[in-house]
């Protein structure tokens, strides 16, 4: 007789005396609601990757939680068939959306059907109508849920092409969400993500179906923006890895449309992730990768700006500073240039700001001068990035100006000016309690070990304090 699994009724009392469901702390930890079902069911036990996490979150001991003794290497296998419905809405599988359009098979289409056809194109319209109010995607709600089950069983029931309406608006729709993650401070990042994984999976439906090659192109064009968007906020939130799995995802979408605009971009993003997960050498194949499509497509000067300086960053992240400089400089020129080219849409101009601007383009060699203990001249690049943002009136600039501030702290404390660091970091923690702003957060926690020498002083001590307090708040924002 197989024996019956035991469930993990500490982990799951430690989240429910905290009033969270299974969709927070898999938010919290980076994974999926039905991972941490599976752990508190006994079904799975989590590695000890995410004990340590969850030991975190709920600081408590891993025996307090639970974990008898930690299980190095585990590995949580995801099926979504054997989901329940709400978990199925719930949670986008990267990988569920890799099938569907590595198959990259395209067929003949068949006839639309008529009134059948019509009906399928109602209930379409009428979900892409709530994903863009921003009504559709909650946590858990079975109306949302309902309205995308009456939308499967009609496509299932028409298995041919996808109707032009219906494939305008949602390409009305993702642009509408890039504009508002771009426009946002953090408050609304929840709301959009989940808005974007309602519409991943409708457009992950579409591309399990057969379609004409425009179209398939079309749609893979919007899965790859829409995961990029997903894994964008993500790294806000200072989750590189789960992160880095979206934007490889979204590169994969990105060459089925063969787009080499939008590929450029995600394989700038990709080098990004690589600095913050402490491996910047592995950043650079992706960022040669990205120069040489942004060339091939003649593409937007701002989108190599922007390849540039993050290049910039990788070269000062490990140490070689004529590449660094070099890079800066050609960023430079791209920026003073300006010309119009092919630009995918976190690229067009109402929305840029979000990658890359003048001001950025400061704090990108501000940072660089750091990694060099060249502090004078960080000093100089960040204070100029951090009066450019004070003065542009766009609705991000307190997003902005935490991470500038952060830095600035960290160019005062290589020069041992402990006051006027702990008066920037100050600030910089002001300005994440407003936005929430999680990799910020993260960046004043470094910054913390460099102000050891100077743990005494009443400035540090006061410094501590607001930490504390701040992250108080960051928790108590995901309750």
């Amino acid at each position: 007789m197989v024996p019956l699994k035991k469930g993990n009724d500490k982990l799951r009392y430690q989240r429910e005396v905290r009033g969270w469901s299974q969709a927070v702390v898999a938010m919290k930890i980076g994974t999926a609601t039905e991972v941490i079902s599976r752990w508190e069911t006994g079904g799975r036990t989590p590695g000890r990757f995410y004990q340590t996490k969850l030991c975190e979150l709920f600081e408590q001991t891993a025996e307090e939680l639970g974990f008898v003794a930690p299980i190095e290497g585990e590995k949580t296998a995801v099926v979504v068939e054997d989901l329940p419905n709400d978990a199925k809405t719930n949670y986008i599988s990267v990988n569920h959306l890799s099938t569907a359009i590595s198959q990259g098979i395209i067929e003949a289409v068949k006839d639309m059907g008529g009134l059948d056809m019509e009906s399928t194109r109602r209930e379409a319209l009428k979900t892409i109508a709530a994903l863009s109010s921003g009504a559709f995607y909650t946590y858990q709600t079975t109306t949302d849920i309902e309205v995308l089950e009456r939308l499967s069983k009609a496509l299932k029931r028409n298995p041919s092409g996808l109707d032009q309406q219906v494939l305008e608006s949602l390409e009305a729709v993702v642009k509408k969400k890039r504009l508002q993650f771009a426009s946002s401070e953090g408050q609304e990042w929840k709301d959009i993500l989940q808005d974007a994984y309602g519409t991943l999976s409708l457009i992950t439906q579409h591309l399990e179906r057969s379609q004409p090659p425009k179209t398939y192109a079309r749609l893979c064009n919007l899965a790859s923006e829409t995961s990029y968007l997903i894994g964008n906020i993500f790294y806000n939130e200072g989750r590189y890895e789960i992160t880095d799995r979206y934007y490889a995802e979204a590169l994969e979408a990105a060459k089925e449309a063969k787009n080499d605009a939008l590929s450029s971009v995600i394989f700038t993003g990709r080098g990004l992730v690589s600095i913050y997960i402490g491996e910047p050498l592995k950043g650079l194949p992706f960022l040669e990768q990205a120069k040489i499509l942004a060339a091939r497509t003649s593409s937007h000067d701002m989108l190599r700006t922007w390849i540039c300086a993050v290049h910039s960053e990788i070269h000062a992240r490990s140490h070689n500073y004529t590449s660094f400089l070099q890079e800066i400089e050609n960023a430079k020129t791209f920026l003073a240039r300006n010309n119009g080219g092919i630009a995918p849409l976190s690229f067009e101009d109402a929305i840029i700001h979000a990658h890359i601007s003048e001001s950025k383009l400061f704090g990108f060699e501000g940072i660089g001068y750091i990694q060099f203990n060249k502090s004078v001249e960080a000093q100089k690049a960040l204070t100029t990035q951090l009066n450019r943002i004070k003065e542009t009136p766009n609705a991000s600039r307190l997003k902005d100006q935490s991470v500038t501030l952060v830095d600035l702290g960290l160019a005062y404390t290589q020069q041992a000016e402990i006051k006027a660091a702990c008066d920037c970091i100050g600030q910089a923690l002001d300005c994440i309690q407003v936005t929430g702003l999680t990799s910020s957060f993260q960046r004043v926690v470094k910054i913390k070990q460099e102000l050891k020498p100077w743990e005494r002083m009443p400035q540090v001590k006061s410094l501590n304090e607001q930490m504390a307090h701040t992250l108080t708040t960051l928790q108590g924002g995901y309750a």
